[in-house]
């Protein structure tokens, strides 16, 4: 007889596989008889022993032929079961993960931007505060600066009222009023020049003038007034060949003024001042010109000259007494220089003196010089004799 294992089967089932499994050994056994009726008779009583079994009985039978080897459900299973849900969950921690990292990445840069902004702010306040006390510093310099001339001016000309009639005197007083008032003026301006400046309001103007003539005239001015303090002054020029220049010889005056008027105002009797002009180099629109305004005065400390070109600076609130002046000169040449182009530096040590270097550009006239138009000199014959191998050498290319 053989025996069939079978699993999770229902009743009807496993008397089909019984009655087939009888059938198929009888056809076995009736293959090796001879006699067919016997077949038919043990297939009929066969199916009367089956049909006599209860249901206990067949699932006595089938308990006891069946495999009890349980089939264990594993994590692979519920993953496979569950994948979609489980990808769409996947997804949806990773969006979350990066959305969080990208929230924390922001809030990062947004804590360093704000922390950057607040050191700015916190230097933009303390250069305001700085900025502030200078000009409280400096309104109270004004206020004497401003106050002395005013009242030079007053009381000279209410003692003039009273010698009406003594030319001698009213000279001597007129003299003195209209040194107070150009005193006086030059203060005004510079404080205008630096609100101009500050709202961005002062141009440069593009006009040709006459480059010789202006040194000429700074010359001059200044010349004077170094011989009155027993101050040595000289001008020289090295390679200078351009006479027209285009530019604006307004802000160019005003910025050898301001250099050569600090250069009096702190050189002591018996020192020297020298401006040296050279013109740098020169392409076929543009030429550069290099001032160098060099003293023999007091100097200046390192703290001073790292501040030396901000707006109402002084060394101290003695400056001003002992000396005069504004705060404002060196402030306004530096912003002037800078409108046009170019560059300031200075360099000074302490009781030695004090070197400024001013590199400006220039553009050249369409008639750069009326020499052109001259005759011809070469047949004549010049000897330049000069204490200064410089003069020479500037004399000798005017010459040529």
């Amino acid at each position: 007889m053989r025996v069939v294992q079978v699993r999770g089967l229902d009743n009807n089932c496993c008397i089909g596989i019984i009655r087939q499994a009888f059938v198929t050994e009888e056809e076995n056994v009736s293959e090796k008889t001879e006699n067919g009726n016997a077949d038919e008779l043990m297939i009929s009583v066969l199916d009367k022993a089956i049909n006599m079994l209860t249901t206990d009985d067949i699932n006595s039978i089938v308990l006891q032929h069946t495999s009890r080897n349980i089939y264990r459900y594993t994590l692979g299973d519920f993953a496979y079961q569950y994948r979609i849900f489980l990808v769409i969950l996947l997804t949806a921690v990773l969006l979350i993960v990066g959305l969080i990292v990208i929230v924390m990445k922001n809030k990062q840069k947004a804590m360093a931007d704000m922390e950057a902004k607040n050191k700015q702010l916190a230097i933009a306040i303390e250069q305001a505060d700085k900025a502030n006390a200078a000009k409280s510093q400096f309104l109270a310099q004004m206020s004497h600066e401003i106050r002395t001339p005013m009242n030079a001016i007053i009381g000279l000309t209410t003692i003039a009222k009273t010698d009406i009639r003594k030319p001698e005197k009213m000279k001597d007083f007129l003299s003195k009023i209209e040194g107070s008032s150009r005193l006086l003026l030059g203060i005004i301006n510079d404080v205008l020049d630096m609100s101009a400046i500050e709202s961005n309001k002062l141009k440069i103007a593009e006009q040709e003038f006459d480059f010789k003539q202006l040194l000429s005239s700074v010359t001059t001015i200044f010349y004077q007034q170094c011989k009155q303090k027993d101050i040595s002054f000289e001008m020289r020029m090295n390679g200078v060949t351009e006479e027209v220049l285009v530019g604006d010889s307004l802000r160019l005056n005003q910025i050898l003024m301001n250099l050569l008027s600090n250069a009096v105002k702190f050189t002591p009797a018996a020192g020297e001042i020298s401006v040296l002009v050279i013109q740098a180099s020169s392409s076929k629109n543009t030429v550069h010109m290099r001032f160098i305004v060099s003293d023999t005065g007091c100097g200046m400390s390192e703290d001073l000259q790292k501040r030396l070109f901000n707006a109402f600076e002084q060394e101290d609130a003695t400056t001003a007494r002992k000396h005069g002046g504004s705060g404002l000169g060196l402030a306004i040449t530096k912003n002037l220089v800078e409108l046009m182009g170019g560059s300031i530096q200075v360099s000074s040590k302490k009781d030695v003196g004090s070197v400024f270097t001013v590199d400006i550009p220039f553009k050249m006239a369409n008639n750069r010089t009326a020499a052109e138009n001259m005759p011809c000199f070469k047949e004549i014959r010049a000897l330049i004799v000069d204490d200064d191998e410089e003069s020479c050498q500037y004399a000798s290319i005017l010459m040529e």
